[in-house]
């Protein structure tokens, strides 16, 4: 009723923009603006990580909520642990919600307790810092609008691994500044995880690329000027 009725509909990603175009709007109506960045915010230059620390940091940022792919990343880290046997790493889960407690008892359950570290909530003016603490950023959800804090992973030079839905392929380029693997598959998403863990300068040329990829495409100022 109200897209129907609105001059003018903004979506933030091609995957909107063509579902909103099915339901029979008029192209001329929609305009697509992506969601921008402050890339002097996002700026891993500030970052006082110690890129040549032993432990990997694999990381998660967002809601603990159905639909995330919250439970296959766990099975991803339990694969990485018992399956290929590798040891030097860390999930670190920045962020709350409903899905808490039973994430925490399924690490319980698949014996993966001591590989995570459950960080809890992170202030907007904070998720730099995470950020910086992260070498992997995954992000397994089953379906997403956009993908705002993959921007941000990116935009700080973070290697990513993320499904392929909605709008995060505007996000992501696979094999080029990361990993599209397909939802719902915690085996993709463990094999992905594990090259990069293996591989510092494939790391390092996603995180490069990443940065560009934002920086071209989703800058704050750019994107303001769009929206006017």
């Amino acid at each position: 009723f109200v897209i129907n009725r609105a001059d003018r509909i903004r979506v933030n990603s091609n995957e909107v923009f063509n579902q909103i175009r099915k339901q029979g709007v008029l192209e001329n109506k929609i305009r697509l603006v992506f969601l921008r960045i402050d890339l002097s915010q996002f700026n891993p230059n500030l970052s006082t990580s110690d890129v040549d620390k032993p432990m990997i940091n694999i990381g998660y940022i967002g809601r603990l909520v159905e639909g995330k792919g919250l439970k296959d990343l766990l099975f991803a880290i339990a694969n990485l642990n018992f399956q290929f046997s590798i040891f030097n790493f860390q999930l670190l889960i920045f962020g709350e919600g409903p899905l808490e407690e039973k994430l925490k008892k399924m690490a319980r359950d698949l014996d993966i307790e001591n590989k995570l570290e459950w960080r809890g909530f992170v202030p907007y003016n904070k998720v730099p810092g995470a950020l910086s603490q992260i070498d992997i950023f995954v992000y397994p959800s089953w379906h997403e609008g956009f993908g705002r804090a993959i921007m941000e992973a990116l935009a700080m030079k973070k290697a990513v691994v993320a499904t392929n839905v909605g709008g995060i392929s505007d996000l992501i380029r696979d094999n080029e500044n990361g990993f599209l693997v397909e939802p719902n598959n915690s085996e993709m998403l463990a094999e992905k995880i594990k090259i990069l863990m293996e591989n510092k300068e494939l790391r390092e040329k996603f995180g490069k690329a990443g940065r560009k990829w934002v920086a071209k495409n989703f800058e704050w100022n750019d994107g303001i000027k769009n929206f006017a």
